[in-house]
């Protein structure tokens, strides 16, 4: 994936070909992944396959393949957008009535 590729050299920064742990926080911040997880630490842990504490481009587009957030369908988000009349984020019930009828 072109986006984690660029994350991964973006946040690289010594140039070393793996991310530090400090540098792994920054470029999974970046792509909005929760690091305060459990999942996250078991996702690192279970990924840095030489266990050095550092984590190459391949064991890096695992962890974020593993943690991303779902994506919602394009479907869904303009079905919702369409009944979200007040543009508001959310569905009152009226909006989700309408919704569902």
């Amino acid at each position: 994936d072109e986006v984690v590729r660029r994350t991964f050299q973006r946040f690289d920064y010594d140039r070393s070909g793996q991310l530090s742990k400090s540098e792994l926080r920054a470029a999974l911040r970046d792509l909005k992944i929760d690091l305060s997880s459990p999942a996250a630490a078991a996702a690192i842990a279970k990924h840095d396959a030489d266990r050095n504490g550092t984590l190459s481009l391949l064991e890096f587009a695992k962890i974020v393949e593993q943690l991303k957030p779902p994506e919602v369908d394009e479907a869904v988000r303009r079905t919702f957008q369409r009944f979200d009349y007040d543009r508001s984020g959310q569905l009152s019930k009226s909006e989700l009535r309408a919704a569902l009828r």
